[in-house]
């Protein structure tokens, strides 16, 4: 077996050799890493994105190639290659993916002296470096010889919420504040969330305070995404919500009897009401109301009011010693 060196296309010493057989011609491996935009249905989706590929920023319309005829040959095939991608602008009307996307390409030499890819591994990663699952990027290696990046974007939905008095849903009440989270984790559960220590399953959205007509706007929610709406401080004079809500996007499929499903438009929401939150109704116009309950207070100090507390108090107790005196009187008598 007479060995070749690297970059001549014949073995040494058979340079001048008729016989065609034994000219072997040794080509580097090469590939393409392609990274195609799709929306929910899979549809290559020709609006532009930025994306940021191994620290430089890239505009993706539809598809590009971000890395072209790479080379596998003897001085790299020990190497894997690593690509890390990132959606840093979604396409206009559409959701970011959140997720970094690190991609990881072995090389081997094959037994018919071909440099070819190995294999291709990657995975998708929070901000916080924790790895999660999920059917919206997928990364592959063609027969075609060239590696794929599919990554998918959701058209944008956003949800008003209104904070409402519970006794008269026509008072709007300002200053309540929220929280929105969403799951990233691996199994979902109906645990309340603990604002004070929040595990790493779920990923702070924002924060918001209701305005002075009552109005918040959760925007730019995934349709694949789950969500959990936290009350975390309540309208003056009002009680905090005592549970929370999980919020879900529904597709096609779904339980026309399940009576946690509410229609908003075109777009499907199942709201799960967690511990023992207040009732939500949806508005005409589409929106959602949450009361609130009042805390329950005394007449004003001085009024009618007042007074009639002051004697029903008087002849509770009134009642009450009549009772011990009749009591103590028949223990008394029994005695004797």
């Amino acid at each position: 077996d007479d060995e070749i060196e690297e970059g001549k296309p014949y073995i040494p010493g058979q340079e001048d050799d008729d016989d065609f057989e034994k000219v072997i011609v040794r080509r580097p491996g090469q590939y393409d890493l392609i990274l195609i935009k799709q929306d929910e249905n899979g549809t290559q989706l020709n609006s532009t994105a930025t994306f940021e590929v191994n620290g430089e920023e890239k505009q993706v319309t539809g598809y590009l190639v971000i890395a072209d005829d790479v080379e596998i040959n003897k001085s790299n095939v020990d190497t894997a290659d690593v690509y890390t991608i990132k959606e840093k602008v979604a396409p206009d009307g559409y959701c970011e993916f959140g997720g970094t996307i690190t991609i990881t390409v072995t090389k081997e030499l094959t037994e018919e002296d071909e440099y070819i890819v190995k294999s291709v591994d990657y995975t998708v990663t929070n901000e916080d470096g924790t790895e999660f699952n999920t059917e919206d990027a997928d990364v592959y290696l063609s027969e075609d010889g060239n590696i794929y990046v599919e990554v998918k974007n959701y058209e944008e939905i956003n949800l008003k919420i209104i904070k409402v008095a519970e006794e008269d849903k026509s008072i709007t009440l300002s200053g309540t504040e929220f929280a929105l989270y969403e799951f990233v984790g691996e199994t979902s559960d109906d645990e309340l969330i603990d604002v004070d220590n929040v595990s790493s399953d779920w990923k702070l959205v924002d924060t918001y305070i209701t305005s002075d007509t009552g109005e918040i706007e959760l925007e730019n929610l995934s349709r694949t995404s789950e969500y959990r709406l936290v009350e975390t401080k309540a309208s003056e004079g009002r009680l905090i919500a005592d549970g929370q809500w999980k919020i879900e996007f529904v597709s096609e499929d779904y339980d026309e009897n399940d009576e946690s499903i509410v229609a908003i438009g075109d777009t499907k929401i199942k709201i799960t009401a967690i511990g023992n939150p207040p009732a939500l109704t949806i508005t005409d116009e589409g929106a959602i109301q949450i009361p609130n309950r009042q805390y329950y207070s005394l007449p004003t100090s001085g009024g009618s009011g007042i007074r009639a507390f002051y004697t029903v108090g008087i002849v509770i107790i009134i009642i009450g010693l009549a009772i011990l005196f009749l009591r103590k009187r028949v223990y008394i008598v029994r005695k004797k």
